[in-house]
């Protein structure tokens, strides 16, 4: 009721006693009219209070005078006792009437007087004065005794002062019940929009996470091929130092090729110096050989003197020595032979060593050439790597913005969500802190995701690098392959003068053959010596004349020896070169993994700190659940402070059941069973709220896990194999709670069971339990709350029990009070066994309550 109400009641009651006062002045000649015939009916006119006490029943007699200003304010509130003031602290405070003492105590005493003022002029006989002294005698008796009564009203007055502070105080407190009621109305409203709009919320984040599940299995898969690519970078690593080790042994081999080059070189200046002493020698022999013609023609003529001589002298025996000293002659120029096909027998040894060795080289160039095809091939396998590698960086690169734009959405509608719901609900802004730990959650994520793209980006570069390094080494590849193709033509034009000079060789060989049978003729032939002897002048002319064109060839030979050997320096500088730019490409490869092992050691650390403020998240959520727990501590002492209230608002029933009293409390008893059951409402709203965070958070967390499982995975199988290790790994269920198995249907939470990851596998089996718990009541009271919303709650079915106060009160956290408590419910309220009203203890280890 309203102060307005309680005033126009008061009004009413003031003119009651009004129209009262008003008769009795009226009545008051008759009275004393009466009063003259039978004195003793004075006895009405004293106050009834004087009788009884406070608490007595009422007189059946009218009243008369001030008792009924002492007996009217209280029939309006029933005929309760006096001493049971409880109805009234569940009425509001109303300014009371000022305590009338004064008029109540001297209005008897006027009415008293008023028949000896009347009788003061009548007659004076002894009947009458003895009748006034009677009458004297009564009144100062009944003065003794308004004494005493005026000593209880003043007592009265003082109960009623106090009965008046505490009816003020119980005002106030209905008036700021009522003002709570009309908040939590609103309160009420706002929420069931808010539910409302959060269950599509709810549904779209639903969507939404399944969304950035697929996501994240692409990025992990990314993650994974870019892992397998940078471990197809270190195998590459290892191949170019293989490669360097191998260009190292191939300069080794260059530099004792060279050296073996210089030992030939000055082998060959030993040649051609001998050669030019040949020649020399040769050069002398032609000189004495023409001496010899010379001499020979000189001897011709002095044998044609001596002949013409023996036939005028006989002369023989100077001839004789003359052939003697030919002969002499002829046989040093078989010894000059017989050196000369020495030398030109260590001619072809040395020869052979140069094939050899020519041999050996062209064996070191094909399988140069083989090497060098084997990396123009694995070049190419690369260069396929490296495209399909950017195909993919290009797709995830497409994917990451995808997911970048969807997650800038996501964060409007949550920061537009949180502005409602802080707007909604002033009183709870640690819920809204809540929120805000799992915006900054979402905000770490998306950190995360610009992480993987900047990592995405640096591969992307460093693969770029690596082309660029490609580009560069193909031509001077393709140089390497043209110097090679232009050795090999050398040295096939080099077999193929090393096969001339072999012939020519066999030539001069068969050419000496001949001359050794000439010279055998010469000797047989003795006496046609002067045709034998320009025959043979004429084949030794023809024979030197080979000789030197032999020589010249082996001269030109070896000059095309040195100008080979000089273009296999100019080669060994360039496969020095060469050598040298790998090492500097190596170099850079390293210094790249060098820093991609600084960017993993980075990652690691932000890793550890994504952790630690997940360890702090996850404190500040179990703080925030005591605090909530505590919230429903008082709201359990209010709902028994209220139980209490209505207990003692009880009145019992009057003898008027229609009366304004009782009317004014049963009011008041509906209004605050609607109270309190749109508070419940509210709080259960809340705390479908508080779950939604934590389900959130939870699966945030799970996230984190999921990734850090992925790194641990991706780490121990980059190496040793190539199998997914994102594949989800099914999890033990946790297990069934030992008290709170009687209160669920094993149909509502035959859920498939969660995947439990590495971090998850560390917690306590009650830690699981609860979380378990909590989800699935989380699932269980929105549709509740959905279906409650279709149907709205009526007075007959309010969600406070009577016995509402004894979970809390005598809850003593042992595996019984939980039995007693959900067995005892069933049979006031079984409306509310369903899995919406299924908690789960603060204070229990992994217990269950039912509400």
């Amino acid at each position: 009721m309203s102060e307005d109400d309680r005033a126009a009641k008061a009004a009413r009651a003031k003119a009651l006693l009004k129209k009262r006062q008003q008769k009795k002045a009226a009545g008051t000649p008759a009275t004393d009219s009466q009063s003259v015939s039978s004195p003793p009916s004075s006895r009405p006119f004293t106050p009834q209070l004087s009788d009884q006490p406070p608490s007595s029943e009422p007189s059946t007699s009218p009243p008369v005078g001030a008792d009924t200003q002492f007996r009217d304010p209280a029939s309006l509130f029933g005929d309760a006792p006096d001493g049971d003031d409880s109805w009234i602290r569940a009425l509001s405070r109303v300014d009371p009437p000022a305590p009338q003492l004064p008029t109540d105590v001297t209005s008897p005493s006027h009415t008293s007087t008023s028949p000896r003022l009347s009788n003061g002029s009548g007659h004076h006989d002894d009947k009458f004065v003895k009748a006034l002294e009677a009458e004297r005698d009564t009144l100062r008796s009944e003065i003794e005794r308004l004494t005493g009564v005026r000593l209880e009203l003043q007592e009265t007055g003082s109960r009623l002062q106090d009965s008046e502070s505490k009816l003020a105080k119980e005002q106030e407190r209905s008036n700021a019940l009522e003002a709570q009621l009309q908040r939590a109305q609103s309160e009420k409203d706002a929420a069931v929009g808010i539910q409302q709009s959060q269950q599509q919320t709810i549904s779209l984040l639903v969507s939404e996470k399944a969304s950035l599940t697929s996501d994240l299995e692409l990025l992990s898969e990314v993650q994974q091929n870019a892992r397998e690519s940078a471990a197809q970078l270190a195998a590459e690593k290892a191949r170019g130092d293989a490669l360097a080790d191998r260009v190292r042994q191939l300069a080794a081999k260059v530099l004792e090729v060279s050296q073996q080059v210089a030992e030939y070189e000055s082998k060959e200046k030993d040649l051609s110096e001998r050669c030019r002493d040949q020649e020399r020698e040769l050069q002398l022999a032609n000189g004495k050989i023409k001496q010899h013609e010379a001499e020979s023609a000189q001897h011709q003529q002095r044998v044609r003197d001596l002949e013409e001589q023996i036939q005028s002298d006989d002369r023989a025996e100077r001839l004789e020595e003359s052939l003697q000293n030919t002969r002499d002659r002829a046989d040093e120029l078989e010894l000059k032979l017989t050196k000369l096909k020495q030398s030109h027998q260590n001619l072809t040894s040395d020869r052979n060593e140069l094939a050899s060795q020519l041999d050996t080289a062209r064996d070191v160039e094909a399988k140069s050439r083989s090497r060098i095809a084997e990396l123009e091939e694995h070049q190419q396998a690369l260069q396929t790597q490296l495209h399909a590698v950017t195909a993919e960086k290009e797709a995830v690169q497409k994917e990451s913005a995808e997911l970048q734009s969807q997650v800038s959405s996501h964060q409007v509608a949550t920061r537009s969500l949180q502005d409602k719901f802080e707007s909604a609900t002033k009183e709870l802004a640690r819920l809204s802190h809540e929120l805000g730990t799992t915006q900054t959650e979402l905000r770490n994520a998306i950190r995360r995701a610009e992480d993987a793209e900047r990592t995405q980006a640096d591969l992307q570069t460093e693969g770029t690098n690596l082309m660029r390094s490609l580009d560069e080494m193909r031509p001077k590849i393709v140089e390497l392959t043209g110097v090679k193709l232009e050795l090999g033509e050398q040295i096939e034009s080099l077999e193929r003068t090393l096969k001339m000079r072999d012939s020519t060789i066999n030539e001069l060989e068969s050419e000496l053959d001949q001359l050794r049978e000439e010279n055998e003729e010469v000797t047989k032939k003795l006496q046609s010596a002067l045709t034998l002897q320009e025959k043979d002048q004429s084949q030794s002319q023809a024979g030197l004349a080979d000789l030197q064109k032999a020589y010249s060839d082996v001269q030109a030979e070896l000059e095309s020896a040195m100008a080979s050997v000089r273009s296999l320096e100019s080669e060994r500088s360039s496969h020095h070169q060469e050598a040298t730019h790998r090492l500097d490409v190596i170099n850079d490869l390293k210094k790249t993994s060098k820093e991609q092992a600084d960017k993993i050691v980075s990652l690691r650390r932000e890793l550890d700190e994504q952790l630690a403020e997940q360890d702090e998240n996850q404190d500040l959520l179990d703080r925030i659940q005591g605090e909530l727990e505590a919230l429903r501590d008082e709201l359990t002492h209010k709902d028994e402070e209220i139980e209490r209230l209505r207990q003692n608002s009880s009145p019992t029933k009057s003898n008027d059941p229609h009366s304004l009293d009782y009317e004014i409390v049963d009011s008041l008893r509906q209004q605050h069973a609607l109270e309190l059951s749109t508070a419940q409402s509210t709080i259960r709203a809340l705390e479908d709220s508080a779950f939604e965070a934590q389900s959130r958070a939870h699966a945030l967390q799970k996230q984190v896990v999921a990734l850090e499982e992925q790194v641990a995975a991706q780490r121990s199988t980059s190496r040793t194999s190539g199998q997914r290790p994102f594949s989800p790994v099914n999890g033990v269920p946790s297990r069934p709670s030992s008290r709170g198995h009687g209160h669920r249907s094993t149909s509502s939470l035959s859920a498939p069971p969660i995947t439990r990851s590495v971090f998850e596998q560390h917690l306590s089996p009650e830690t699981l339990h609860k979380r378990k718990v909590s989800l699935s009541m989380l699932k269980a009271r929105i549709e509740s709350e959905t279906a409650a919303t279709s149907h709205p709650p009526s007075r007959t079915m309010s969600p406070i029990p009577d016995n509402m106060s004894e979970p809390y009160d005598d809850h003593d956290h042992h595996h019984h009070a939980h039995h007693q408590h959900s067995d005892s419910l069933p049979h006031n309220r079984s409306h509310f066994l369903d899995e919406s009203h299924v908690f789960w203890c603060h204070s229990c280890s992994g217990d269950l309550v039912v509400l």
